[in-house]
């Protein structure tokens, strides 16, 4: 679906590919340092079953390399930006993909350097922290339609477990390894 964007968004001439690259590059990140917020949340205020805590220790650590990630960005993009397009050109490779995507990276990069505006670092903050806790309400809303008296962690539980347990390549629509993975995580609040 990225590739799609980028590609649908670049051959508009409304965002340049540089543009978009960053823009995905920068959810993505923004995506799993939010996961890895979630976990810790659950670390703290709730006892996760013995299945879950390797998993949530990874993706801490996980989410901590994605925070540094946009803190090198944001801090030396433009002078990361630089280096990648001066190795391009004092490349001998004449390999016009490889430069192709070494040049967008490079502008992605440097496009990413928006971020140092604090409204625009703001901004994106709290919108994936929003988009975390509105992913969250769902569950809990049918928890709620389904007469399953289970608090809001449950609800972020199990928004974690679908969403690391989900994201190495299974089967088409997930279809089996979704609901497994939902019977396992309920069944750590008693539901059959």
């Amino acid at each position: 679906g990225e590739l799609l964007r980028v590609y649908v968004a670049s051959r508009a001439g409304s965002v340049p590919v540089s543009g978009v690259l960053a823009t995905v590059v920068v959810e993505r990140l923004a995506d799993v340092a939010m996961l890895a917020l979630g976990a810790s949340v659950l670390a703290v205020y709730v006892a996760l079953p013995d299945w879950v805590v390797g998993p949530t220790r990874a993706l801490a650590v996980t989410g901590l390399i994605a925070v540094g990630a946009i803190a090198v960005i944001v801090l030396a993009g433009g002078r990361l930006s630089a280096f990648i397009q001066a190795r391009v050109a004092a490349s001998a490779s004449r390999n016009r993909t490889i430069q192709r995507l070494a040049h967008h990276g490079a502008l992605a990069v440097g496009e990413a350097t928006n971020l140092r505006d604090w409204r625009t670092l703001s901004a994106v903050a709290a919108l994936s922290v929003l988009s975390l806790v509105l992913s969250a309400s769902t569950n809990y809303l049918l928890f709620r339609a389904f007469d399953m008296p289970l608090p809001f962690v449950a609800a972020l539980f199990l928004l974690l477990v679908l969403a690391v347990g989900t994201a190495p390549v299974s089967t088409p629509g997930n279809l089996g390894v979704f609901q497994y993975l939902t019977v396992l995580a309920l069944g750590a609040y008693g539901v059959d």
